[in-house]
């Protein structure tokens, strides 16, 4: 039920309710009204997030997906386009009828962004930029919380952002997120007792922000299970929630986690980085930086040197992750992966345990 779905839409729908940017019609006040209670208010808001984040499936009062409305319907207030049909009655039906249209609306999807054939293109405009998240190197005893700031390069004129986020459970448990230049709280985030090591967030602001990549943006805070000294903790991804970031032109952008002790040439060469988590037992992402635009072949072996994966894809300049199933391996023991583009090729090894 979340195709279509983003914090773009609740971006949308808080400048509906501040008045700040009315919806246009009345098809996209249907689709603003996610609890069904002909009305649009912070409520709203607070449904659709839960949707977006994946902490629930359903939107309250049992609404549904989809509404589908007579194309004939007039309404009087397009502000206010209820009470609606969602029929058409023929009492006295003994001819045939033509042009008996509905117009569907996917409810929560304010900015008509949801592809509904395979040929479709995603209608959300876009940017070359990234909104690079950025973590210090920590060490932490085992026991013992760290509250990790997280730093933001490319964080001008935003209005929100969303992402899946990994760590490695087995080195980590989640403590909660707290505060720093921008206001986040739990309720932006999405936790899930059956997947650990996976969060995610969904942000926005009332008014764009913009940071300098010296302030802390907010904190993750995390508990640690063992002995740590490392400075790549996290890896963004669309595993649930997919990583994009939005202006105030309503432009959107990629989303990464970078480590902050890199230098500013590392985006201009070859690196591939250790898969988070490791080992892993459901998935994994391996994460590297191409110095610019070209193809990458992807490889995964076993001891024997036998290859259980592959795939070629054209890249752009920049970090990319890929998101490794547990179904690619299927037995346990250490595998090898290698990334080659180019004259480059480097390789690292990965454990996983059932």
């Amino acid at each position: 039920m979340d195709e279509g779905l983003s914090t773009l839409d609740i971006v949308l729908i808080q400048r509906h309710i501040l008045g700040v940017q009315s919806l246009n019609n009345p098809y996209l006040v249907i689709a603003g009204d996610i609890d069904a209670n002909e009305k649009i208010n912070s409520l709203d808001l607070v449904s659709l997030r839960k949707v977006i984040l994946g902490t629930v499936t359903e939107f309250p009062n049992q609404q549904k997906s989809w509404k589908f409305i007579p194309a004939s319907l007039s309404f009087a207030d397009s502000n206010h386009p209820w009470p609606m049909t969602e029929k058409m009655l023929y009492p006295n039906f003994q001819q045939n009828k033509n042009n008996q249209n509905f117009v569907a609306v996917k409810i929560g999807d304010v900015n008509n962004s949801i592809v509904l054939n395979v040929d479709g293109d995603p209608t959300e405009a876009r940017t070359n930029k990234t909104l690079s998240f950025l973590t210090e190197r920590v060490t932490a005893s085992k026991g013992e919380t760290v509250r990790i700031p997280v730093y933001a390069e490319g964080f001008k004129d935003l209005s929100g952002f969303q992402m899946t986020t990994h760590f490695d459970p087995e080195v980590f448990s989640f403590a909660g997120v707290e505060s720093g230049e921008i206001e986040i709280t739990d309720a932006h985030v999405g936790v899930f007792d059956n997947k650990p090591g996976i969060l995610t967030t969904s942000w926005n602001s009332n008014q764009p922000e913009n940071l300098d990549n010296d302030q802390v943006a907010f904190y993750w805070v995390l508990t640690a299970k063992k002995e740590v000294d490392t400075d790549q903790i996290f890896v963004a991804s669309s595993q649930i929630t997919t990583a994009a970031a939005y202006d105030s032109s309503l432009k959107s952008c990629k989303v990464e986690y970078r480590s902050k002790n890199e230098s500013e040439s590392s985006a201009n060469v070859f690196v591939l980085r250790q898969n988070v988590p490791n080992p892993f037992t459901n998935q994994t992402t391996i994460s590297f930086t191409l110095p610019s635009d070209e193809q990458a072949d992807l490889k995964i072996m076993d001891v024997a040197g036998k290859v259980v994966y592959s795939s070629s894809k054209w890249y752009d300049k920049g970090t990319h992750h890929v998101n490794i199933d547990k179904s690619v391996v299927r037995q346990s023991g250490v595998f090898y992966y290698q990334i080659s583009a180019g004259s480059f090729t480097a390789t690292k090894k990965m454990i996983f345990i059932e």
